[in-house]
């Protein structure tokens, strides 16, 4: 009687394997810069197969719990940082994706410009017009704060890293800078991408909601918002399409997570079609792939 052999695993399979793998590592990691190398250096070792089923599942889960997020952070700034994984595997990602129907990979691997670009920089504080770049770079680590309110409307990025960095600016400082219209578009991902602020809910709300955000980045962060943030900005006109069919279809997957959840009430969300591609069963599906259920804390802490 022939022995029977067990079949090797799925490319879903192991993309679950290799993203929990990943996981564990990415959490012990200090610094955003160190996570985007282990994530550059994991993903490059997988097959095409694996690499796309990996960034169904990531994006899938991050959209419902926190804890894969700083993953999908660390996957999006291998593209942000020009990483040459992302610049020489993005092309074959895209090519497979299309294939599969996966248009939130296709999403996740473009690089959409913000919705609003200035062509002429904001002009700074008008005391401040003729005085030379070196200079206000050093006013902006010094601890004036009446000069340092000046400095917050200067338009070189290299200024509003100093003053990010000056223990004088404050929370509310920062939301100025995250809430300006008109805008540039470095200034705007210098406060993204400062480890003081960018874990700050409410400057997340600001970048995302603000159209002169790169694109990249406001996908970076929509799924960390609450459900009542997504639902105001997939109805915000002046932001960028991409962004507006992102947060819709954040909203939709948390949707079809609480649908496993006993006792649980669906959000407004829930009363307009589905905008997510994948049919509902391929999305229950993903769904009940993720082994680690959220508990009712967790999931009243997204809302």
């Amino acid at each position: 009687m022939p022995s029977e052999t067990t079949p090797p695993p799925s490319p879903r399979e192991q993309a679950h394997a290799a993203l929990e793998s990943l996981l564990k590592r990415l959490v012990s990691l200090p610094e955003r810069t160190m996570r985007r190398e282990v994530m550059g250096e994991y993903f490059a070792q997988i097959h095409l197969d694996i690499q796309i089923e990996f960034l169904h599942l990531l994006t899938m889960r991050s959209a419902v719990f926190a804890e894969y997020r700083i993953a999908l952070i660390a996957f999006q700034d291998l593209a942000i940082a020009a990483h040459p994984l992302h610049h020489d595997a993005s092309r074959e990602l895209y090519q497979a994706a299309t294939s599969r129907g996966y248009k939130h990979i296709q999403r996740l691997l473009l690089s959409a410009p913000p919705q609003k670009q200035n062509e002429r920089p904001p002009r700074g504080h008008h005391q401040l017009a003729e005085v030379p770049l070196g200079l206000r770079k050093s006013l902006a680590r010094k601890q004036n704060i009446s000069m340092l309110e000046k400095l917050l409307l200067d338009p070189d990025p290299s200024v509003i890293r100093m003053l990010l960095q000056n223990p004088r600016i404050t929370e509310k400082e920062v939301l100025l800078l995250s809430t300006r219209r008109p805008n540039q578009p470095q200034i705007l991902e210098e406060i993204a991408r400062h480890p003081r602020w960018f874990r700050r809910p409410s400057i997340q709300i600001a970048i995302c909601k603000n159209p002169y955000t790169p694109t990249a980045i406001t996908l970076q962060y929509l799924p960390s918002l609450p459900s009542q943030e997504l639902l105001e900005i997939k109805d915000m006109a002046q932001l960028h399409p991409v962004t507006l069919e992102a947060a819709a279809e954040i909203l939709s997957l948390r949707d079809a997570a609480r649908f496993y959840q006993p006792n649980r009430q669906p959000t407004p969300a829930q009363k307009d079609p589905t905008p997510f591609d994948l049919p509902k069963e391929s999305l229950f599906e993903a769904l009940e792939r993720i082994r680690k259920k959220p508990s009712p804390k967790d999931l009243e802490q997204e809302d």
